[in-house]
């Protein structure tokens, strides 16, 4: 797994989503055949995790 940003979301309320805590940002970069392959992936938490921890979930 590449770098993993997490963002905490205090200030955001959003009436689908009442309990999100947090915001993660997953960049991931590998090879796919012979190309070079590069993605960003996001996910929402009701919890604040430390990277480490949220990086065992994601798997």
């Amino acid at each position: 797994m590449g770098k993993i940003t997490v963002f905490k979301a205090e200030k955001i309320k959003h009436k689908n989503y009442p309990h999100i805590q947090s915001f993660i940002k997953v960049g991931r970069t590998g090879l796919r055949g012979n190309k070079q392959s590069e993605e960003t992936l996001y996910y929402i938490s009701s919890k604040v995790l430390p990277s480490k921890k949220i990086t065992a979930k994601i798997r």
